[in-house]
């Protein structure tokens, strides 16, 4: 009988993260050619990589890559309206990729760099994965 895939979802600090089980979508009684799966049995999903599915998000974290902006120059660089490029911050801080710092009556953004190496760290073992089962099908 195949197994079947399953996901787990948690929240921690407001992260989200998805665990897949690539080894239950296969029988090991079947035909045994899938044991290079079990050193990736749960890959890490991270689901803040889907802050960057948004191409005005992905233009605000480029601009902050450069250096820290407040709203108003980020609203003069993209042409988004302000209200929109506030959601987006809101978006961006709520998945820990951006933090802000209150300077007068002006509030200055910053990217978190550990953030997107940890978000590189989870990119990787996806293609970790993806390097193992590259010869894997799973039958019909």
């Amino acid at each position: 009988m195949m197994g079947a895939a399953f996901g787990i979802c948690r929240k921690m600090n407001e992260e989200r993260t998805v665990q897949v089980n690539f080894a239950a979508w296969f029988d090991s009684s079947s035909s045994g050619m899938f044991h290079q799966l079990m050193s990736f049995a749960a890959v890490e999903v991270d689901t803040r990589l889907g802050v960057f599915s948004d191409p005005l998000r992905t233009q605000v974290v480029a601009l902050l890559a450069r250096e820290q902006l407040c709203t108003c120059h980020i609203v003069e660089e993209t042409g988004a309206k302000q209200t929109t490029v506030s959601h987006h911050l809101k978006v961006l801080r709520r998945a820990g990729l951006v933090d802000s710092e209150p300077c007068g009556r002006f509030t200055y953004y910053r990217l978190v760099p550990e953030v997107l190496e940890e978000l590189t760290r989870h990119l990787g073992e996806l293609a970790d994965a993806a390097r193992a089962t590259n010869e894997v099908r799973r039958p019909c």
